[in-house]
């Protein structure tokens, strides 16, 4: 018993050791500097149950104190000296040297509301039903402020909250936000509430004959002797990332900036290639007249010929008839419009070479002047633009690279067919290769000499009897002649069908090219939508950041003070009158949980309780 009376009073001693002294003097009647210590007995889910109020006074000579506090009780616990209460008012004489007296409230205010819950294997249970419990154990502790209380304890104490558990009867112990420490075969475990702030912990354990020393909770002013950092240390980087942000914005409006040029670059050759197919069109539709011609050619110079081989046939019976003149006549008729349509065919497909290249002038203004010009200025600029992608990301533009890269090939194969088809149509002005055009409309005048003689053939014929050898030679010369021109006719009629089925496969595949651009420029526009947005965005942020340094200053600012306790004015807990007060400190305590014990048989009698004995009783102890 006295084993526990020593441990108690230590306890007592290092509660009232918590309050920090003042000096003052005093005379009588005079309210000396004050400290109150508040103890309270919480019941076991946390609720109200009672409290005592520990008043201490620093007195550097002896006088008289007049306290106040709603009391129910009183007593002195430094000297035998009566203390008197009258209603709320405490009047005592005090000894030099410190002095202490007790006050108990049966009711109070207290600045928290304090909540404290056990669940074993997962159920609700009292404090009183662990007792010798084993299982897993939870218990749930909640802290909010009381908006009844004096808001000023609340708004500048910090509470600290520790729990005692025995490692012999405790295992697993976890607690999430807290500081768990061993003392000796226990863990306290140890939580920190600020000012201001609700608070919720959970304590975690798998217990068994379970046991527990009292929940405590201390309420001190929140005061911190530290140096914090200079906060331009953890300003100083972000000097370097608005600068980076400075440079990243610089560069994602210079990526807009291209991004733009590539949109307008690949719209302007999607319509060029798009003028461009009109022109292939013209050219398309040309060679299909002149295919389309081949056959009559064919046909018209076919009958030529056999009219012509009738005519020897005949002249060498020396039987002159005019049927076979005529069929020569209908014939070279015929094969005289199928050269005029021939050369007609070239014209207009020069002149849809012609057409395509003032459609490009027109579109450009007068920058592109012919087809070769602007598919070379397009892949110049199709060109710079993989290059610019190459510069700025290779690997992230690496599908842009290769579409244009096709179109180049394209472009290139594209145009060197039409300058071949146009060389060859118009021939580069030597007599090595005067042009189809030219050779056609040579064609046409030597021909239409000839058709005019074969028209003229038959009355000549009829007055010609006496002359009908040199005309059978003559005939029989043209006749051969006219057979070598057959058969290269024949082959110019099948070589034009082979150009026109090549190049209408060309146009096939140019207008999938056309096609494919209208998507790269729709792409091409996509792109430079989505630049333009980023771009925005980082010019945004750039905004936001650009006082960044600034505003991180003043939030450090505030989060300091948010932590560092104001100016502070010690007020009286128990009374308004009690206006000389160095400082107040809680101490909460739920009841233990403890097993029943044996009652003892007694062996002596009761001994008379002392000093020490008294003053516990006082708590409970």
């Amino acid at each position: 018993m006295k084993r526990k009376i020593k441990h108690a009073a230590a306890a007592l001693a290092a509660c009232l050791a918590l309050a920090p002294s003042a000096a003052f003097a005093a005379g009588e009647n005079a309210q000396a500097p004050k400290e109150e210590v508040v103890y309270v007995s919480l019941k076991g889910d946390g609720s109200f149950n009672k409290a005592y109020v520990v008043n201490a006074f620093d007195m550097e000579k002896a006088g008289r104190i007049v306290d106040y506090g709603p009391y129910t009780a009183v007593a002195n616990l430094s000297t035998e000296a009566e203390i008197t209460l009258d209603d709320d008012r405490v009047e005592f004489d005090a000894p030099r040297g410190r002095f202490y007296y007790q006050g108990n409230l049966d009711s109070a205010e207290l600045p928290w509301h304090i909540t404290v819950e056990y669940l074993l294997d997962g159920k609700p249970v009292s404090a009183g039903e662990l007792a010798g419990a084993s299982g897993a154990l939870e218990i749930r502790i909640r802290i909010r402020d009381n908006e009844k209380a004096k808001a000023t304890f609340a708004e500048h104490y910090a509470l600290q909250t520790a729990i005692t558990l025995d490692t012999d009867l405790c295992d697993d112990i976890r607690a999430e936000g807290a500081t768990i420490a061993s003392t000796g075969k226990n863990k306290a475990v140890s939580f920190i509430k600020l000012p201001g702030r609700e608070a919720g912990y959970s304590i975690f354990a798998d217990v068994r004959d379970f046991e527990m020393p009292g929940i405590q909770i201390s309420g001190v002013l929140l005061s911190m002797d530290m140096e914090f950092p200079d906060p331009a240390g953890l300003t100083g980087g972000l000097n370097d990332l608005q600068s980076g942000i400075a440079d990243l914005d610089s560069g994602a409006q210079d990526l807009k900036s291209g991004a733009g040029s590539i949109s307008a670059g690949v719209r302007e050759l999607s319509e060029g290639l798009a003028q461009m197919k009109k022109g292939m069109e013209g050219l398309e539709t040309g060679f299909g007249r002149l295919a389309d011609k081949g056959p009559a050619l064919a046909d018209g110079s076919q009958r030529i010929l056999d009219a012509l081989n009738e005519i020897n046939t005949q002249l060498s019976g020396f039987s002159v008839t005019t049927d076979g003149l005529e069929d020569l006549a209908n014939g070279s008729t015929e094969i005289a419009e199928g050269i005029g349509s021939l050369a007609d065919g070239l014209n207009q497909l020069s002149d849809s070479f012609d057409l395509a290249d003032a459609g490009i002038s027109a579109q450009t203004g007068g920058a592109s002047t012919s087809l070769h010009q602007a598919n070379q200025e397009t892949i110049e600029d199709l060109q710079a633009q993989i290059a610019a992608l190459t510069a700025a990301d290779p690997a992230g533009n690496a599908s842009q690279i290769q579409q244009l890269t096709q179109i180049i090939g394209l472009l290139t194969a594209n145009d060197q067919l039409i300058s071949g088809l146009k060389t060859g149509i118009d021939g580069n002005g030597t007599p090595e290769n005067p042009g189809l055009a030219a050779g056609a409309a040579a064609l046409n005048a030597q021909y239409g000499d000839f058709n005019d003689a074969i028209q003229s053939l038959a009355p000549q014929l009829a007055g010609l009897a006496s002359g009908m050898a040199d005309l059978q030679s003559g005939l029989a010369k043209l006749t051969s002649k006219y057979g070598g021109f057959h058969a290269g006719l024949l082959d110019y009629t099948d070589g034009a069908s082979g150009i026109y089925a090549g190049y209408r496969q060309l146009c096939a595949g140019f207008s999938d090219i056309v096609a494919g651009s209208a998507e790269l420029s729709d792409g091409a526009d996509a792109f430079y939508g989505g630049m333009a947005r980023y771009a925005n965005g980082t010019a945004e942020l750039r905004r936001r950041t650009s006082n960044m340094d600034v505003e991180m200053q003043k939030e450090i600012d505030a989060l300091l003070e948010s932590y560092l306790p104001e100016d502070f004015n010690p007020v009286s807990f128990v009374s308004d009158r009690n206006t000389n007060v160095d400082s107040v400190q809680f101490v909460m305590m739920t009841a233990g949980i403890e097993k029943a014990e044996a009652p003892e048989t007694p062996t002596q009698a009761a001994e008379e309780p002392g000093f020490w004995e008294r003053l516990l009783a006082l708590f409970g102890l």
